[in-house]
């Protein structure tokens, strides 16, 4: 493979092969296992690459070990008091330490010898062995573990074995341990062990403890005070570890100093007497981490024997802590016993805050020069805890932060201007001692102490720190003192307000956060402080609700001058949705707490106007984390762009789309909330249960609302409504005028939807007002044209329809009325649409949504009138049907592309339009085709497809001159009221003929295909006339329908009247079954009238249609005679098979589709006439002769060209009709019928195999023959019949059988021989397999399965072990 077409050679290593690595032998040109040519170009690049790649692999090996030597050379050179000598080719470049100076001139290769210098080591000469960890890591370790131990046992033997000893003992041992752990510790250190004497000296550090511990165990009754002795022992500990590196100069006793010491001020603290110190321990442990901090600052950067860096990890450990306990205590603590224990709280966190400040003042010695900016986290967090002293410096209840009072609306009269703190719940025997002036005066003091601590230690972090101390400074105010409920929640908002919108007002964006989160929980406390009193809550709501409209436009107004604050737009952001959240909150307790007065709904109107307004004014403003192309430019205004022309990508769109939703629901909380303008659904009434008298009833009656009693008070509501509404408009023309217009769409509905029902009209006159609301903003899409504008007054308008339609549901005759109003909108905008040229997409569904309601709507109530009890009623079905006129109608003019006025072309002849039907134009054929079912009665003949009185053929003869009705089973009508059915059926189809005549005239003929048989057939059975006229008639409107579809030239309307003739014809056959010589005559009738149709079609459709139609109709009379003339079914089903026979005979004379049109129906009578013949099954000579004709059929069939499948229906039949007559004839011994035509085929197929040109396959040849010869014998076989002589006879067969196959190498014989055998063996020999598996043990299957899996698993581990090898030898390789 290294050379262009030569095979790998055989000098060298072994090869591969690239790809599935198996083992190349010697010159070999392909890959054995997996065929990978060897040779040529490709091959030869394929050997380079990997060349290469193990080329790389080697250096990679090489520089790593060379890396290892490398580095423990530098970790020895970096040793105190050795110099470190620089490596070849580097020097320090300007004495900093760590700096290289690049050296000059190109830079050598990795591995390769530097200029000069000697040639790099390799890994595999004279390298060391690199092992897993370095010889120090694991000197450290031992030593460790030694020291440990050693402490351990000093312990064990100091509090578990101390008493088996003598007191001089005892302590002799200690002692002298201490002692020689001590001084062994400087001959070590002298020899240069340094690492052994430092551990020495931790040793004999911790002996000490374990000294003071046994000392303390030894006089324990005698010490009184546990923590003193604990504070003296440490600090004497401490004392003695810091001055013992004077004697040996380790590093280790210092830090043991420095750790022993941390905790010796919280037990002075503990040890001090008196009562009430405890909480004291927490500023002494905050006092602690200062002091340790100090020290950090004053010792200066890290050297030996100053533990800087474990003082700094004790502050750093200590702080957190301090206050991690101090924010427990604060937040979770829900009272204190006395006012020191919250006055230490406070200094803890005072102390805490200036350690964090601390923190924060650079350089710290104990840090690394790289972190040279301040700590981010730690001023955040002594801010927060300077923020947190006044908090805690006030009572244990002081609720300046946002929590929620006990009590919601309470209707205790005057709350609002009891004092806050009883109120809020501060009052009681959980109160504190002291007087609100005493707390105020703590809390003013630990302010001050924040604010100055800030300006000492960080003056640029004074604005953040009064941000924060000013909310639970200032709000304490109105608690501490006796101040009214209301008075605390306006103080509270103004203070939060202050901050918020001073967001604007500070330079520094930092101090801008701060101020903006503060001022948001601020406003957010002065809501909840709100919700005792439902009035001061909504008021809050308000004032809550203006804070971020104001922001926003001071931002805007920033924005301008190019110094917006990004703070103070996610301030507003906030508090605009904790507006929106507690606007819902407080919408919820209005509509389920029962009436509330009006101006409690006019104040949330009021906060949903600013909400709303605020939403807009989002969508405005540049979004302060965006680009400034992303936002509006400065001094664009109002001159920006008119036409809207949202963004979806732009998040500001969602805001303006939500303002626009939010903005109209004002006008509905104006009103009352759910009293009117949120029902939708009418309450005492059930739909259709109110009397006709109920139209003229109020409609806050019928519609269970609760309306303004007396004249002023509804005048006034009403005028609210009126007010929210057009406020909603102005809003939308100040704030964003580009969205006027769908301001409007969407404020008018509920702006004037509620004024009948607040006004007490006539609950008639609010529906068709409510409808007449939603067909004007409809029909003004339609007139406008415009695209952009249409689709929110489409959708208003369209929910308005629908409150319409749910608002009629209790009155019967209102809800007709409405669904015809709906349908009436519809039919005019869509006239109004033909008038418009070029319309926009919502101007052309702007007809069709109302079409859409009304019919939904209509199907509904239409459904429902069938079970709706009570006497007929022709106003009723005739509003339905004018509903359905309208909509079909409307579906029509819809779908017509151009004006009347349309210009036609100046030249040329004027082109026949194409006749395509449009799915508008369809749905509104079908559904005019429908309007005379709706306008005749619920129970229309037409919808009658067969007798409901009789079942078929039981009806007597005499019935025939009964009236049609009471022999298909339909309720009678009264004279008036079938005449006015009668009316009512012609009329609406001669409407739905003439609108189509008018609006579509090229589309008539369908229209009257379709609407003729619904309003012709039910003329007789709604007259009363005899079922036989009836009949007869209906025949008649059918086949006209028919021979006119074949009289029509114009092969685009001949189909539609064909179709609706024969399913006509269908009903007339449907009623004819109730009489057995009627269904006769009508199907011989049928059948002659399709024959007459497919004779005179003139058009391919009908023509198709017409034979398939007199073929299945003339097969039904063929079947439908014998069983009238009372013949057996048997003798019955051969009538359809003459029928078959004459079709098969007359077909080949036939073309085209006229082939299948009388194919497919004949075949259908075929498969039928066998299913009569089987389901009969008296006489099975009978079923075996239907077998046989119609296989004699269908072999005769398969001659013809295409037809060959048809012979292996043929055979199958004859050999069911043969096994049939076998079976009717008892035969015992099927053999001697089926062996002569078993061999007579097989020498057919002998005979055909030695004289075709192409030899065919064995299974053509024999497989037939073969299965014909040996299927009756096998069968029987393995049903235990005749063994005696078979079994022998089959197995000699089958031999013979498969040995032929074999010689000839015959699949079907081999095949076939082989099956016999192994079927017949499996009979003979024993019993069926399956038997012998059921006497198996349980065990068995798991047994199998077990050693499956194992085979599986041990046949996995040994691939993975072999992948192993191989990856181990490749990675082994140079």
């Amino acid at each position: 493979m290294n050379a262009p077409g030569s095979p790998p050679s055989p000098a060298g290593p072994r090869l591969h092969c690239p790809d599935c690595r198996a083992p190349l032998p010697a010159g070999v040109r392909a890959c054995p296992r997996c065929g990978l040519a060897l040779v040529g170009d490709t091959a030869r690049r394929l050997w380079l690459i990997d060349s290469e790649i193990a080329e790389i692999d080697g250096r990679r090996h090489r520089l790593l070990g060379e890396r290892a030597v490398t580095m423990r050379l530098l970790r020895r050179e970096s040793l105190p008091g050795r110099p470190g000598t620089p490596l070849p080719g580097r020097a320090p470049a300007d004495g900093r330490p760590g700096a290289v100076r690049a050296e000059a001139g190109p830079r050598a290769p990795l591995g390769s010898a530097a200029p000069g210098g000697p040639a790099p080591a390799s890994a595999g000469h004279g390298s060391e062995p690199v092992g897993e960890v370095t010889r120090r890591s694991a000197q450290n370790v031992v030593l460790g573990l030694g020291g440990l131990l050693v402490g351990i046992a000093a312990l064990v033997f100091a509090v578990w074995s101390w008493s088996d000893l003598g007191t001089g003992a005892r302590a002799g041992v200690l002692g002298a341990t201490t002692l020689a752990f001590a001084l062994l510790a400087l001959p070590l250190h002298r020899r240069g062990l340094r690492a052994t004497a430092e551990t020495f000296g931790a040793v004999a550090a911790a002996l000490l403890c374990v000294d003071a511990l046994a000392l303390g165990l030894l006089l324990s009754d005698r010490i009184s005070n546990g923590p003193g002795y604990s504070a003296a022992a440490l600090a004497a500990v401490g004392a003695l570890t810091a001055l013992y590196p004077l004697l040996v100069p380790l590093r280790s006793p210092r830090v043991v100093a420095a750790l022993v010491a941390q905790p010796v001020p919280v037990l002075l603290v503990a040890a001090a007497p008196g009562d009430g110190l405890l909480p004291w321990s927490l500023p002494a442990l905050a006092a602690t981490a200062l002091a340790d901090l100090l020290l950090v600052r004053l010792l200066g950067g890290p050297r030996g024997g100053v533990p800087v860096r474990t003082l700094h990890v004790t502050a750093t450990v200590l702080w957190g802590f301090s206050l991690a306990l101090s924010a427990v205590l604060v937040l979770a603590v829900p009272a204190a016993g006395n006012a020191g224990s919250w006055w230490a709280l406070a200094a803890a966190l005072l102390v805490s805050g200036v350690t964090g400040l601390l923190f924060t003042r650079r350089p710290l010695p104990s840090l690394p020069p790289a972190g040279a900016g301040p700590s981010a986290v730690h001023a955040v967090v002594a801010l927060l805890a300077l923020g947190a002293a006044p908090l805690a410096a006030g009572p244990a209840h002081l609720p300046v932060l946002p929590r929620v009072p006990g009590t919601f609306w309470s209707e205790a009269p005057g709350t609002a201007t009891a004092a806050a703190a009883g109120v809020l719940g501060l009052t009681g025997p959980g109160a504190p001692p002291l007087s609100g002036a005493a707390w105020l005066a703590a809390v003013a003091a630990a302010a001050v102490l924040a604010l100055a601590a800030t300006a000492l230690l960080r003056r640029d972090l004074l604005a953040h720190t009064s941000a924060l101390v000013a909310p639970p400074t200032l709000l304490a105010v109105p608690l501490l003192l006796p101040l009214p409920l209301a008075v605390a929640v306006v103080w509270a908002l103004l203070v939060g307000a202050a901050l918020v919108l001073g967001t604007a007002l500070l330079p520094r964006r930092g101090a801008g956060r701060v101020s903006a989160a503060s001022g948001s929980l601020t406003v957010a406390t002065g809501v909840l402080w709100s919700l005792p009193d439902q009035y001061t809550s909504l008021a809050a709501l308000l004032l809550a609700g203006a804070v971020p409209l104001v922001g926003l436009l001071l931002f805007r107004r920033a924005d301008r001058a190019g110094d917006a604050p990004a703070s103070l737009y996610g301030a507003c952001l906030l508090l605009w949705a904790l507006a929106l959240a507690a606007g819902t909150v407080f919408l919820a307790a209005l509509t389920l707490g029962g009436d509330a007065a009006r101006p409690a709904w006019w104040l949330l109107a009021a906060s949903t106007l600013l909400a709303g307004a605020t939403a807009l004014l989002f969508g405005r403003v540049r979004r302060p984390f965006a680009s400034p192309a992303a936002g509006t430019a400065p001094g664009c205004g109002r001159a920006a762009a008119r036409t809207p022309a949202p963004d979806t990508a732009d998040p500001r769109t969602a805001f303006t789309l939500f303002g626009l939703l939010l903005l109209p629901s004002a006008p509905l909380l104006a009103g009352g909330g759910r009293d009117p303008g949120l029902a939708a659904l009418p309450g005492p009434y059930a739909p259709w249960t109110a009397p006709a008298s109920a139209m003229l009833d109020p409609a806050h009656r019928v519609l269970g609302l609760s309306a303004p009693s007396g004249t002023a008070a509804a005048l006034g509501a009403a005028l609210g409504v009126l007010v929210a509404g057009a406020l909603v408009v102005a809003l939308v023309l100040v704030v964003d005028r580009r969205w006027t217009v769908t301001a409007a769409s969407l404020a008018a509905p509920t702006s004037l939807v509620p004024l009948p029902v607040l006004l007490g009209l006539p609950y008639a006159a609010a529906v068709v007002w409510t409808v007449f609301v939603g067909a004007a903003l409809l029909l003004g899409v339609t007139l406008s044209g415009r695209s952009g504008l249409g689709w929110v007054p489409t959708a208003t308008g369209s929910a308005t329809l629908v409150l319409g339609l749910l608002w009629s549901l209790p009155e019967y005759r209102t809800t007709l009325s409405a669904i015809v109003l709906v349908a009436a909108a519809s039919l005019v905008s869509a006239l109004l649409l033909r008038r418009v040229d070029s319309p926009g997409a919502a101007a052309r569904t702007a007809p069709l949504v109302p079409g859409a309601l009304a019919l939904l709507a209509g199907g509904a109530s239409l459904a429902a009138s069938f079970t709706r009890p009570g006497p007929p009623e022709p106003v009723a079905w005739w509003l339905s049907a004018a509903a359905l006129l309208c909509v079909g109608a409307a579906s029509v003019a819809s779908a017509r592309p151009h004006r009347p006025g349309a210009p036609r072309p100046a030249l040329g002849p004027v082109p026949r339009p194409a006749l395509r039907a449009a799915p508008l134009t369809l749905l509104g054929l079908l559904l005019l085709g429908a309007v005379p079912l709706v306008a005749g009665p619920r129970s229309l003949p037409a919808l009658a497809a067969a007798s409901r009185a009789y079942p078929p053929g039981t009806a007597p003869l005499p019935a025939l001159t009964d009236p049609a009705y009471s022999v298909l089973g339909l309720a009678p009508l009264p004279g008036p009221v079938a005449a006015a059915a009668v009316a009512g059926v012609l009329v609406s189809g001669l409407l739905s003929v003439g609108a189509v005549a008018v609006l579509a005239r090229r589309w008539t003929p369908h229209a009257v295909a379709l609407v003729a048989p619904p309003a012709l057939a039910p003329l007789p059975v709604v007259a009363g006339a005899p079922f036989l006229l009836a009949l007869l008639w209906v025949l008649a409107v059918g086949s006209a329908l028919v021979v006119w579809s074949a009289l029509l030239r114009d092969g685009r309307t001949s189909p539609l009247p064909g179709l609706t003739g024969l399913l006509t014809l269908a009903l007339g056959l449907g009623w004819a079954l109730a009489e057995e010589h009627t269904v006769a005559a009508a199907l011989m009738a049928a059948a002659v009238v399709a024959s007459v149709a497919a004779a005179l079609a003139r058009t391919p459709v009908p023509a198709l249609g017409g034979t398939a139609a007199a073929t299945a109709l003339t097969g039904a009379f063929a079947l439908a005679l014998p069983l009238a003339l009372d013949a057996p079914a048997e003798y019955a089903a051969l009538a359809p098979i003459a029928l078959v026979a004459a079709v098969a005979a007359v077909v080949p004379r036939l073309r085209g589709a006229l082939v299948p049109a009388a194919e497919v129906p004949a075949c259908l009578w075929a498969v039928l006439a066998l299913v009569v013949s089987l389901g009969a099954g008296a006489r099975p000579e009978l079923v075996a002769l239907a077998l046989a004709l119609v296989g004699v059929i269908a072999s005769a069939t398969a001659v013809r060209p295409g037809r060959s499948g048809f012979a292996v229906v043929g055979g199958l039949l004859m050999f069911a009709a043969l096994w049939t007559a076998l079976a009717a004839w008892d035969v015992t011994v099927p053999e001697a019928y089926t062996a002569p035509p078993a061999f007579a085929a097989l020498v057919i197929g002998w005979e055909w195999s030695r004289r075709a040109p192409a030899p065919p396959s064995s299974w053509a040849a024999y497989g037939g023959g073969l299965a014909l010869l040996f299927l009756p014998t096998v069968v029987l076989v393995l049903t235990g019949d005749g063994m005696a002589w078979r079994v022998p006879a089959v197995l000699v067969l089958g031999v013979a059988v498969t040995v032929w196959g074999l010689a000839g190498r015959l699949r079907a014989p081999l095949a076939l021989g082989g099956l016999v055998l192994v079927a017949t063996s499996a009979r003979a020999f024993g019993p069926p397999l399956w038997d012998l598996a059921r006497l198996a043990p349980n065990w068995v299957p798991f047994a199998v399965v077990g050693l499956l899996l194992l085979a599986v698993g041990a046949r996995y581990e040994a691939s993975l072990a072999r992948l192993r090898s191989l990856g181990r030898l490749v990675s082994g390789m140079r």
